[in-house]
């Protein structure tokens, strides 16, 4: 029987009722009903006729209210105020169907871009309604350097936006929050990924140093002038390190002592102040001194970092240092203090190249004070 059939049932039983035709125990039966048809005919027919009417009526009433009381109960409820509050009773109503294109995501839809859904378009809806290619589909595509699908941590060397970061600053401004530690990064196109070490307390953050061990094929240090350490850098899309506060010689210290960071180049050597033995600092002409100067940017602009920019490595001035002996190529030797400060220094040709070291740090050029 269908819903409508069993909601109006009580009114078609009121109804049989009322019309006599339910089974009900025969008033007349034997001689008590011999000329009952001829004595009571007209009367029987009217009250036959008003029974019939009032049956039809009570029935009716009784069976349309019970039906509609039944269709209050499942399509509303009493407010606390008293008044009928529309509620669809449960698995009275369905849920309208999603259409594509509409705008609206519902259903199994993905997306729903309305009329600018597309196939076949970086970043945009299908025309089912499907997301298509895009960033974090962790799939390499629509120019993307990379997709780890944005798991959220910028140490792994794929940013939020599918973007390989160059260098530590980059990261900093990507993701402010990230800590001071190893990250992976892609400072030179098509050279492949280094793991670095990434400042992100000193002058606010930004700093990329790389450590660097060079030896033979028996594991034997082999020493780099200075000229050959700033190639070695170059080919990781770096410079050869040079401090440009004291807050970052500080940090690029403990990085060179400490054994987070394990160094390229073939070496094992992971820690050691000789990875600051030599630096990316030269003089600017022959014969220029800054002798009883301190060694910093701004009191000895005799002297310049490779890289262009301010160096600092002490407020305190030496007492001959840097001599009047300087060359063009010249660098120097340093040596440092167990706090990180430095402890002597001294300007030095070897044919024209500078200083050598198997051990150095390279950094990104990027980052100022």
């Amino acid at each position: 029987m269908t819903m409508l059939d069993a909601r109006f049932r009580p009114a078609l039983l009121a109804f049989v009722v009322g019309l006599g035709l339910a089974c009900q125990p025969d008033p007349c039966s034997g001689d008590a009903c011999v000329g009952a048809s001829e004595t009571g005919s007209t009367g029987a027919s009217a009250t036959g006729t008003s029974g019939v009417s009032t049956g039809l009526a009570t029935g009716l009433a009784t069976g349309l209210a019970t039906a509609a009381e039944t269709t209050t109960t499942a399509g509303s409820s009493t407010g606390d105020d008293g008044t009928s509050e529309g509620s669809t009773g449960e698995g009275s109503t369905t849920e309208a169907p999603a259409i594509c294109g509409d705008g609206i995501v519902q259903g199994g839809e993905e997306c729903d871009d309305g009329e600018d859904n597309a196939d076949g378009v970086y970043g945009a809806c299908s025309s089912v309604c499907l997301l298509g290619q895009r960033c974090g589909d962790g799939v390499i595509n629509g120019g993307e350097a990379c997709d780890d699908k944005n798991n959220g941590d910028p140490s792994d060397g794929c940013l939020d936006g599918c973007v390989e970061p160059r260098s530590c600053l980059e990261i900093k401004l990507a993701a402010d929050d990230a800590p001071s530690g190893i990250y992976r990064l892609w400072p030179k196109q098509g050279i492949g990924d280094v793991k670095a070490w990434c400042e992100m307390d000193a002058d606010a953050g930004g700093y990329t140093i790389l450590k660097v061990h060079t030896v033979d094929g028996q594991g034997n240090d082999v020493e780099q002038t200075a000229k050959a350490a700033e190639a070695i850098c170059a080919s990781y899309g770096m410079h050869l390190f040079a401090p440009r506060s004291s807050t970052h010689l500080k940090a690029a210290f403990a990085v060179a002592v400490g054994d987070e960071l394990t160094p390229v180049g073939g070496g094992d050597g992971i820690a050691g102040p000789e990875y600051l033995e030599i630096l990316s600092i030269y003089p600017n002409t022959l014969g220029n001194s800054c002798a009883k100067t301190p060694f910093n940017s701004e009191s000895c602009p005799g002297w310049s970092a490779g890289h262009g920019e301010v160096y600092w490595v002490s407020d305190i001035a030496m007492f001959s240092q840097p001599s009047a002996n300087n060359c063009i190529g010249c660098s120097m030797e340093y040596s440092w203090t167990a706090n990180g400060t430095v402890d002597s220094f001294i300007a030095l040709a070897f044919g024209g190249e500078g200083f050598a070291a198997p051990r150095f740090l390279c950094e990104v050029g990027d980052k100022l004070p």
